[in-house]
């Protein structure tokens, strides 16, 4: 007798979003509110990707050099938040 495997139908529906797409020159990434200390080349370079122009972030907040570098060559702004 043959085998038949089971197989879960796909789902038509899009996956939900849980944060909406940047749009425009202004579109930020406030990181500010996170309890991440340290910002990374991974963390500008993805900003970019999603269209983001300013990445906003705690004050205590570590940027890496090389994130520095990156936010300066993609032409985004990093701006430290006041608390």
């Amino acid at each position: 007798t043959p085998v038949r495997a089971s197989v879960a139908p796909r789902s038509t529906q899009a996956e939900p979003t849980t944060q909406a797409e940047p749009v425009g020159r202004d579109a930020m990434l406030d990181l500010s509110g996170e309890a991440r200390r340290l910002i990374t080349e991974d963390d500008v370079r993805g900003a970019a990707q999603r269209g983001y122009r300013i990445i906003r972030y705690a004050p205590d907040a570590i940027l890496t050099p090389l994130a520095r570098d990156i936010a300066a060559e993609k032409r985004i702004e990093l701006a430290s938040a006041v608390h």
